[in-house]
């Protein structure tokens, strides 16, 4: 770690449950002119402003990483590297490394081999998965001469002149815990997570199950008004957590809880006395990073354009025309067999373009008969589909271009041909 102001004197380190500085959101300093102004009175002012901000930060941003504090493995100098960086705590408070900090997994293994689970490979001493964290902490620095009865003889003490917030970083063994995060019903709503069998799941899966099969013209209505029935549902149920006959908590974690930066698997290697990083891999899908709100904006626009509005658009695909045709076979000129072409309004999905989804009829004295043809050639530039007959059809003949049933062609987004209508076209003579 970078202390500053080290010259000035030792600084004294502060672990995150010991927070040197204290947070009052709902308490704030009532000025008034001749006011005599104590420490009491500077420690209320500091303690209201930064509880806003933590009170700020924990609910409605939460504990994650804002930027830098990647997390490597120097192999030459084998060591685990973090890179400077901020980082927000559940508690709301800033978690800032303004030096790179480093450390040797070989000796941290000796201090910890006790606690870790590691096992032999054929190449390596010992091979083992642990995880890096960040944690808030405060230091005490730059003591001065302070007064300690200023009216009485006037003895003079040292008293640390500033408090300095900083990062306590620590290689944990194992994998880091699953991150517990807040607004189920909305997770679940969204399709992140799946329900279980609870009420309250039930409720969400429902939600989005309505949500999904309401028309397109009123399903972002749908989506809206669900969200914010769930998010209601979720957000009455918050609180701080109960820390029983300890200081009462504002924020929705412990202040001991630290942030995840990264996975580690480890194999460590002997070279003579020491050990070295002999191999290994970061995995950073543990933590949780912040996006900002302006990337957040373009992300929300971008999707809301990528969506056709139903009111101003014709129904998904329907065959515009129909062109029939004799085939021309390659050097043979004009042959005997006969191309219908059905010219589409939009691009099918190819896959649904199956024999299953047409029919071809010609009208006898017995009525209609099918007739026979090649496997559909479906040309998606045009779009275009082509059904080639063996010859000529008898008039008056249809084709049938299937949107309902169980083999229904559809388009990019699975919706039926014709808005779910079959396409008939009869030609007469």
């Amino acid at each position: 770690m970078n202390y500053p102001d080290v010259a000035a004197g030792p600084a004294v380190f502060h672990p995150a449950e010991e927070d040197l500085l204290t947070d009052d959101p709902f308490t704030a300093v009532s000025y008034h002119f001749g006011m005599l102004l104590g420490v009491d009175d500077f420690e209320t002012e500091l303690a209201y402003h930064r509880g806003r901000e933590c009170l700020h930060q924990a609910w409605l941003h939460g504990p994650g990483v804002v930027w830098g504090l990647g997390v490597g493995l120097d192999f030459e100098r084998s060591e685990i590297r973090i890179e400077r960086g901020l980082a927000i705590d559940g508690a709301g408070r800033n978690l800032h490394l303004d030096v790179a900090a480093c450390l040797n997994p070989g000796a941290w293994y000796e201090a910890h081999h006790d606690e870790v689970k590691a096992t032999k490979a054929e190449d390596a001493e010992a091979v083992f998965d642990a995880h890096v964290t960040a944690s808030f902490a405060t230091c005490l620095t730059r003591p001065v001469p302070a007064l300690a009865e200023p009216c009485a003889g006037a003895d003079v003490e040292t008293a640390y002149s500033r408090v300095w917030e900083t990062v306590d970083l620590r290689l944990v063994p194992g994998l880091a815990p699953e991150p517990v995060d807040r607004y189920r019903r909305v997770r679940i709503l969204l399709g992140l997570i799946p329900p279980d069998g609870s009420d309250a799941d039930v409720q969400a899966a429902d939600a989005r199950k309505a949500v999904l099969g309401a028309d397109e013209t009123h399903r972002a209505a749908a989506a809206v008004a669900a969200f914010q029935a769930m998010a209601n549902a979720d957000a009455a149920q918050l609180s701080p957590p109960d820390t029983g006959d300890g200081p009462r908590l504002l924020t929705p974690a412990d202040l001991a809880l630290p942030v995840v930066l990264a996975n580690i698997h480890l194999a460590l290697v002997r070279e003579g006395d020491a050990l070295k990083l002999g191999g290994g891999r970061v995995d950073l899908l543990p933590r949780r990073s912040h996006v900002a709100t302006a990337t957040i904006q373009e992300l929300t626009a971008a999707n809301l354009l990528a969506v056709p509005d139903p009111s101003a658009t014709a129904p998904p695909v329907a065959p515009a025309a129909v062109t029939v045709m004799n085939a021309t076979l390659a050097g043979a000129g004009v042959g005997t067999e006969v191309d219908i072409v059905l010219a589409l309004s939009a691009p099918l999905d190819a896959r649904s373009v199956q024999p299953d989804a047409f029919a071809v009829a010609s009208l006898g004295d017995n009525g209609w008969a099918d007739l026979t043809f090649e496997t559909p050639a479906y040309d998606a530039g045009t779009p275009a589909i082509t059904l080639t007959l063996g010859a000529p059809p008898a008039v008056p003949w249809l084709v049938i271009a299937r949107g309902s049933g169980a083999h229904p062609l559809v388009d990019a987004q699975a919706r039926a041909l014709g808005d779910g209508k079959d396409f008939v076209h009869i030609q007469g003579s």
